[in-house]
């Protein structure tokens, strides 16, 4: 009955938490968060599985081990690691094509993030590494 009652959206005015994925509490818990919380978090996966799959591509290190704290913190740190990494392997044969990849990780990011200021750097380096390959 109580399936019947959910289903057309009736209550029988007790609100259970069952522990599933679709029970009252869950459900509540999840809509109070805030919706940034839920991009953030989404954001923040999305840049560290770009990272390290460019790590694995460009280094046959171990990735590095974090320090703990702030998640946000812990992957900026990270990617400007990556960056550092990349810019240091650039030979003038390959600066091109470390400037569009470093490029592709920080193109949508405000001007004042840490990581796309120190890639913007390093494209200047990058630019006349890459003229001394003409």
């Amino acid at each position: 009955a109580a399936r019947r009652q959910a289903e057309r959206g009736e209550s029988d005015g007790e609100d259970r938490d069952t522990g599933h994925p679709g029970s009252v509490a869950r459900r509540d818990a999840l809509a109070s968060r805030p919706a940034r919380w839920n991009m953030d978090a989404i954001t923040l996966r999305n840049r560290l599985l770009i990272a390290t799959t460019m790590w694995k591509e460009a280094t046959n290190e171990p990735l590095p081990r974090m320090p703990p704290g702030d998640p946000a913190e812990q992957i900026r740190a990270f990617e400007l690691k990556l960056v550092d990494i990349l810019f240091t392997q650039a030979t003038p044969s390959t600066a091109r094509d470390v400037a569009d990849r470093t490029w592709d990780l920080v193109h949508d990011r405000p001007e004042d993030d840490p990581v796309k200021q120190r890639v913007v750097e390093g494209h200047e380096a990058l630019a006349r590494l890459a003229k001394l390959g003409e």
